[in-house]
C-alpha cells in the first residue's frame, strides 16, 4: 500500500513538474512573440483569436517565403515517414524469410 502511495505521489509531482516546465517555455515563447510584434509595430492587445492580423510590414516577402519552405519540409517529412512506413511493413511481411543467424555457423 505505502508503494502504491508513493508511486501515485512521484507520478504528481513528475506531472506537476512537466506542467511548470511547459508552462515557462510557452510562457517566454509568448513573451517572445509579443516583443516581437511590438517592433514590428502591432500593438499586443490586437492580436486576439478573433481578429486577424492585417498589419503588413516590408518583411512579407520574406514571411511568404518562410511559409514555403516550412510547407516544403512538412511535405518532406511526410515523405519520410511513408518510406519509414514502408520499410516497416515489408520487414514485418518477410521477418518470416530472414533464416536463422545461428544456422549460418560455419563448423
Amino acid at each position: 500500500m505505502q508503494e502504491e502511495v508513493a508511486l501515485i505521489l512521484l507520478w504528481a509531482a513528475f506531472a506537476t513538474g512537466m506542467w511548470f516546465h511547459n508552462w515557462r517555455i510557452r510562457r517566454q515563447l509568448q513573451d517572445r512573440l509579443w516583443g516581437m510584434a511590438a517592433a514590428q509595430g502591432v500593438h499586443p492587445s490586437s492580436l486576439t483569436d478573433d481578429a486577424p492580423l492585417v498589419h503588413r510590414t516590408q518583411g512579407d516577402g520574406r514571411v511568404q517565403q518562410l511559409e514555403a519552405q516550412v510547407d516544403q519540409m512538412a511535405q518532406q517529412i511526410d515523405r519520410i515517414v511513408e518510406s519509414q512506413e514502408f520499410l516497416s511493413r515489408v520487414l514485418t511481411d518477410r521477418i518470416d524469410q530472414i533464416p536463422d543467424p545461428r544456422l549460418r555457423t560455419p563448423h
